[in-house]
């Protein structure tokens, strides 16, 4: 199946289908434009330039849109059909166009058809002649038109004018090769029919007959059609003789394939063939093109270009075809060539019918030439040599002995305080032949200073997963590998030994063999060295150091006026923060114990006022004390009140002077003295 991409662009039009009007009306088409794509576009739609007579009826035949992603707008395209317009149907296309936008998926065209139809007459005369069609056609009993073959249709034409007239039809709608018209008289001295091949001359009062007959060219489109018939009177020129005729083109489906052989015999380069394909029906066909074989087994690979097809009713288009062949064994080397029979294998679009009996032919491809003979038995000789040798490899040849390309550390000095352990290097060649590794570490003097490193090899050494499990990932096997030539280097680098410690030392490595005749083969490093750790002296012991020490964000030493708690005051809080630093620091505050080096301390309000509390801070190590501490002054923050004045007898004996009520008075009572502030109220 043809696959095809959503079109970005979106159009409805109303109404959907074809538009029916008369001369003198006025006809309009509306067209919603959306922009399904992801960015904005200029949009144009207007009338083909081949639609010349509905174009001139059209107001605004070319208009244009500027529309944003996700965006729809309409546009109308009016036609004010004249009155003197022949009645018939008239093709147009409506094009959507956005080249600077969506160039490849326009421009976009849509066939529409208008279908005009001849008005009724106000008024007949009786003079005015007249026509009838015989068989009467509508558009649900069309006259269905055989491909090939003519179809007739007879027009009766009544002259009833008091004259001798001439008349003339016409298809206006139709191409001169789609009709042609007979005209027939009756005869003027008895029975028969005289031809006229200009047209129909009647007497007056006499009819006649018009036989029109459809043959539409071959490559016409299936379909229904339906063209005006016009009558044209010598007499009366102006007069309007219309009617429609329905006609139906009944689908034809016919495919004419063809494989024309350009390439046929081969031997390096694929077989060409041209493909011709014809469409003798009369519906655009949308066809799928592939070449298969006609085997069971596909020997070859087939490429069609193009692959698929859009071919219209009687055309005939051309497709190269390559056949190339798939397995170059299957090519012989003398005798006959290698036929490839293949066919040509179509696929309709629309499923519409296919031939039943496809082209088929035949690719030959042609023997080796006499030197790739020769070759091919050079190739097996070599075959059969190398055979033999890999059996001699295997089974008679004396493996190679082991033998050590170097042994050492990954250095000379190591340091004990880094924490270095000796790592040790080495390359054997024939690893393939090691039974067992051991390494004795000795000290300088030659005694032994732990137990040997033993590493067995088991098995055949092919590839890395064989190593012993201590090995691996410390040692690689270089040089060949796989089944014909076995690894012949075996490299290990930082493989770790228990010498950690103060000193010098010498490792020897003995490597045991597979075959057990074969002599041990050894190996010993130069002298190593571990430099020991150097001595450490004590650091001294030091005083410790009072980083900080405050009171509410007071620094010590200093004075520190606070207020005591009372019945209308809270009072302040004392927090003492401090941080000490040294080694092994004892942290005591008199009076209120031991803390930490790091600490805050949050004692409650002081209650009684006029003191003076020192708050000292002591801290001791072994190299000795040091301290510091402020001095708190407490105070009430609140007045004392005023001394009562005590009455005696006689100031209640003696009678009040001036006016009861009134301060100042001479027998008034004196409100006693103010008491002067606290000293500590200043504070």
């Amino acid at each position: 199946m043809i696959q095809t991409r959503p079109s970005p662009i979106a159009l409805i039009m109303n109404p959907p289908g074809s538009q029916v009007s008369m001369p003198g009306e006025v006809v309009e088409l509306f067209i919603t434009v959306s922009n399904q794509g992801d960015q904005s576009a200029v949009i144009d739609v207007f009338i083909d330039d081949s639609s010349k007579e509905l174009r001139k009826w059209c107001d605004s035949p070319r208009q244009r849109l500027a529309l944003d992603p996700k965006q729809s707008s309409e546009v109308a395209f009016r036609f004010s059909i004249p009155a003197q317009a022949f009645p018939g149907t008239y093709d147009y296309v409506i094009v959507i166009d956005a080249p600077l936008h969506y160039p490849e998926d326009t421009p976009m065209q849509r066939p529409r058809q208008l279908q005009l139809l001849p008005r009724d007459q106000q008024a007949v005369r009786v003079s005015d002649p007249t026509f009838s069609l015989k068989p009467q056609t509508s558009s649900s009993q069309p006259l269905v038109l055989k491909p090939g073959k003519p179809q007739p249709i007879q027009i009766q034409v009544h002259n009833r004018s008091d004259r001798v007239d001439r008349f003339r039809l016409t298809c206006p709608d139709l191409e001169d090769n789609w009709y042609s018209v007979r005209y027939q008289v009756p005869s003027l001295s008895g029975p028969g029919l005289i031809d006229c091949p200009d047209g129909l001359d009647l007497n007056p009062n006499t009819k006649g007959l018009i036989t029109l007959s459809f043959q539409p060219p071959p490559d016409t489109l299936a379909g229904s059609y339906s063209p005006t018939i016009r009558v044209y009177s010598a007499n009366t020129p102006d007069l309007v003789l219309l009617d429609l005729v329905y006609l139906q083109l009944p689908p034809f489906y016919k495919i004419a394939a063809e494989i024309e052989t350009l390439l046929g015999k081969v031997t390096r380069k694929p077989g060409r063939y041209k493909v011709l394909l014809t469409n003798d029906g009369n519906v655009i066909r949308e066809l799928n093109i592939r070449a298969v074989g006609t085997e069971e087994d596909e020997y070859a690979i087939y490429e069609c270009k193009p692959s698929q097809i859009r071919l219209l009713p009687g055309k005939t288009v051309g497709l190269d075809l390559t056949v190339k062949p798939k397995n170059w064994w299957q090519r012989p080397f003398f005798g006959q060539p290698f036929e490839i029979p293949f066919k040509i294998d179509l696929e309709d679009a629309k499923e519409l019918p296919l031939p039943k009996e496809m082209p088929k032919a035949t690719l030959e491809w042609l023997p080796r030439p006499w030197w790739q003979l020769l070759l091919a038995g050079l190739i097996v000789l070599a075959v059969i040599l190398g055979l033999i040798y890999l059996i001699w490899w295997f089974f008679f040849r004396t493996p190679d002995p082991v033998r050590v390309e170097s042994f050492g550390a990954d250095s000379v000095v190591y340091r004990e305080q880094n924490g270095d352990r000796i790592t040790l290097n080495w390359q054997i060649r024939n690893p393939d032949q090691i039974r067992k590794i051991v390494i004795n570490p000795r000290a300088g003097n030659g005694q032994s200073v732990s137990k040997p490193l033993e590493f067995a090899f088991e098995g055949s050494l092919n590839d890395i997963t064989n190593l012993p499990s201590d090995l691996k990932g410390k040692c690689q096997l270089l040089g060949g590998g796989g089944w014909f030539t076995k690894p012949d280097l075996l490299q290990c680098r930082f493989v770790k030994t228990d010498a950690r410690k103060g000193g010098y030392y010498v490792f020897e490595m003995k490597v045991l063999q597979k075959n057990s005749d074969a002599a041990a083969v050894a190996a010993q490093t130069d002298l190593i060295q571990i430099v020991p750790k150097p001595q450490k002296r004590p650091d001294p012991i030091r005083k410790p150091l009072i980083s900080s020490f405050t009171l509410n964000g007071t620094p010590a030493p200093a004075n520190v006026s606070l207020k005591i708690k009372t019945a209308k005051d809270p009072g302040d809080k004392v927090t003492l923060k401090w941080q000490i630093t040294g080694d092994n620091v004892n942290v005591e505050i008199e009076t209120y114990g031991t803390f930490p080096p790091k600490y805050t301390l949050t004692l409650p309000p002081f209650t009684r006022a006029g003191e003076q509390i020192p708050i000292t801070l002591q801290a001791t190590n072994k190299a000795g004390t040091v301290s510091r501490g402020f001095v708190i002054e407490t105070y009430d923050p609140t007045p004392p009140p005023p001394p009562q004045s005590v009455p005696t007898a006689a100031t209640l004996s003696k009678p009040a002077r001036g006016k009861p009520g009134r301060g100042g008075g001479a027998g008034g009572l004196k409100p006693a003295a103010e008491p002067l502030s606290s000293p500590s109220s200043n504070q």
